[in-house]
């Protein structure tokens, strides 16, 4: 597996390692100057260089990507709790204003 060095801000490292999972495998890393030196495989590699826009470098767009995935998250949750507002107002209605047979 082919591992490519990447520097990043201690701020881009921090926010990386904060979005993820409790007990996850981080990246091996060194700190010197305020900087952080990870080694990641290629695909990784790839992926955040597509993602870079022309005028950001790695830690630039770790940060965008880490806010974006922050927000995404946020809208899936206000969706799913719109989305089970009707179901929640019926069940509500139901176990207020029981219908009665006719």
């Amino acid at each position: 597996m082919r591992m490519i060095p990447v520097v990043l801000t201690e701020g881009a490292y921090d926010a990386i390692a904060s979005a993820l999972p409790k007990g996850s495998a981080r990246w091996p890393m060194q700190r010197e100057r305020r900087k952080c030196f990870i080694q990641v495989e290629a695909a990784v590699f790839d992926r955040m260089r597509t993602m870079r826009r022309p005028s950001e470098d790695y830690s630039d767009a770790s940060l965008r990507l880490v806010e974006l995935e922050a927000a995404a998250s946020r809208l899936q949750i206000a969706a799913a709790w719109r989305l089970s507002e009707p179901a929640q107002a019926a069940k509500l209605k139901s176990v207020t204003h029981p219908e009665t047979p006719q």
